[in-house]
C-alpha cells in the first residue's frame, strides 16, 4: 500500500467525530429507549446518595502511556489528541484514541474512552446512533463471538467464549468501513446497549461501583481487498488486543 493510499484511509477512519463515539452529541433515542433511559437515570438519582457513600472508584489508569505501541504485527501510528472541551463535555477520566497499522499498511483504529464513576448519570451511550452520520449507511449490525483471551489482570478467564461483542457495517458511497465495538465494565464484557444499563444500576447498588468504558475499533475497507478481508482484519486486531484491555481496565476484583 502506497503511502497516499494509507494517509486516504486514516483520514476516513478519523472521519467519525470522537464525541459522537460515545453518543453525548448526536445520539438521539427512540421513544422507548429514551423511557428506560429516564427508568435507569430515576434509579440511580434514587441510589445516588447510597451509592456515594460506599462508592469504590477504582485506582488511576494511564491508557495512552500504559498501552503498548506494538501489538502483535500491528504498529501504532499516532494518537490523536481530542479537544479540552470534547472531554469536558464526554467527562472522560482516561482514553485511547490511536492508530495501528497492519503489515500489509492497513490502518486499524483503537478507541477506549473510560470513565471512573457513573454515579449521578449513564456517561457511556451506545454509538450505533451516530455512526450513520456524515453520509453512512448501516449495510449491517450483528453480534459475533467474543474470544476467550488469555489470563490477565482482573478480567480474564470470567468471560465465556460464546458471548458476544457488535460488529458493524457502513457504506458511504463506495468507501466501506467495519466497526466493532462493546462495553467493558467491572469485569464484563457487554454487547447488548440495555444489558449495559442493567448492569451499571446492578452494580451500583450491590458492589458500590459504576466504573466502565467503551471500547470501539474502525477498519476502512481498502482499495483493493473485500469486506471479508477487512473483517478478518479487524477479528484478528481485536483478539491480539483483548489482553492489553484486560490488563489496563479495572476488573471485576480491581
Amino acid at each position: 500500500m502506497n503511502q497516499d493510499t494509507e494517509r486516504s484511509e486514516i483520514k476516513t477512519i478519523r472521519d467519525h467525530p470522537i464525541a459522537d463515539t460515545i453518543g453525548k452529541r448526536s445520539y438521539l433515542p427512540k421513544t422507548s429507549s429514551l423511557l428506560i433511559s429516564l427508568a435507569i437515570l430515576g434509579l440511580l438519582i434514587l441510589v445516588s446518595g447510597f451509592v456515594q457513600k460506599r462508592e469504590y472508584i477504582p485506582g488511576p489508569t494511564n491508557l495512552r502511556q500504559a498501552f503498548p505501541r506494538t501489538i502483535g504485527e500491528y504498529k501504532s501510528t499516532e494518537d490523536a489528541p481530542i479537544d479540552q472541551e470534547i472531554l469536558d463535555e464526554l467527562e472522560l477520566t482516561d482514553y485511547l484514541n490511536r492508530t495501528y497499522l497492519s503489515p500489509k499498511g492497513y490502518a486499524v483504529h483503537l478507541y477506549v474512552g473510560y470513565v471512573n464513576s457513573q454515579n449521578e448519570m449513564p456517561l457511556i451511550h451506545t454509538p450505533v446512533g451516530c455512526l450513520p452520520g456524515g453520509g453512512n449507511a448501516i449495510l449491517s449490525h450483528e453480534a459475533v463471538p467474543w474470544w476467550q483471551a488469555p489470563a490477565g489482570r482482573g478480567q480474564a478467564g470470567q468471560q465465556e467464549p460464546s458471548q458476544n461483542i457488535n460488529l458493524i457495517r457502513l457504506a458511504s458511497g463506495e468507501e466501506k468501513q467495519i466497526v466493532i465495538y462493546w462495553y467493558q465494565e467491572r469485569g464484563r464484557i457487554i454487547q447488548n446497549d440495555w444489558m449495559e444499563r442493567f448492569y451499571l444500576f446492578w452494580d451500583a447498588v450491590v458492589r458500590g461501583r459504576t466504573d466502565g468504558a467503551l471500547v470501539r475499533f474502525i477498519t476502512a475497507v481498502g482499495p483493493s481487498e473485500n469486506m471479508e478481508q477487512a473483517e478478518q482484519r479487524i477479528r484478528d486486531f481485536v483478539q491480539k488486543t483483548i489482553p492489553f484491555l484486560q490488563s489496563e481496565l479495572p476488573g471485576k476484583d480491581t
